[in-house]
């Protein structure tokens, strides 16, 4: 029942969040915070969605990475990518989260072994209301909401989502959003 009452939360509250977006009222609390612990508030809260058959792998850089976010809504975006990681890896696997950087960015990867997806359907997957669906994932819920919410999210950080996959062999989602770099005050 509680996963139930949890999972009708988090539809209302995408749907809520999108129409902000729609409305264009969506504002960022922005702050400079720690992506370490942005990542490890979000896979904390995967752990009782985590199977016998699944194991999460987190890589974090060695130097702590600063991002100018707001965290909330970064961790809502990096729970999409993980709970789809799960849900679409329903025989379990590995499911890794890798953070790198490079040319300003952080680049946080969520990388699954599941039953991926038709590379040329791509574009679909960041549509409002939008699902593949297959015969090997039609037992799966989801509202389709999820990865659109969380590309605009990323988009009005000033990062983005992108995706690559082949059917049967996994998926791989990578967000992005700027490195904060405070100016110098002279």
């Amino acid at each position: 029942i509680e996963r139930r009452l949890d999972d009708m939360n988090a539809l209302v509250n995408e749907m809520l969040e999108t129409a902000r977006l729609d409305e264009g009222i969506t504002r960022l609390e922005r702050q400079p915070q720690s992506l370490r612990a942005i990542i490890a508030a979000s896979t904390s809260a995967l752990q009782p969605q985590l199977t016998g058959g699944h194991h999460l792998d987190v890589r974090l850089p060695s130097a702590a990475v600063m991002v100018n976010v707001d965290s909330g809504r970064i961790e809502t975006i990096m729970r999409n990518l993980l709970d789809n990681a799960v849900k679409f890896s329903p025989y379990g696997g590995e499911i890794s989260c890798h953070t790198t950087t490079s040319h300003g960015m952080a680049h946080i990867s969520v990388i699954d072994h599941g039953l991926g997806f038709p590379p040329e359907q791509i574009d679909r997957l960041f549509t409002r209301f939008s699902r593949l669906v297959t015969p090997e994932n039609s037992h799966i819920s989801g509202t389709g909401l999820g990865l659109y919410l969380s590309r605009e999210l990323a988009r009005l950080h000033g990062g983005d989502i992108t995706a690559r996959s082949t059917p049967g062999g996994g998926a791989s989602f990578t967000l992005t959003v700027p490195i904060w770099a405070p100016e110098n005050v002279s």
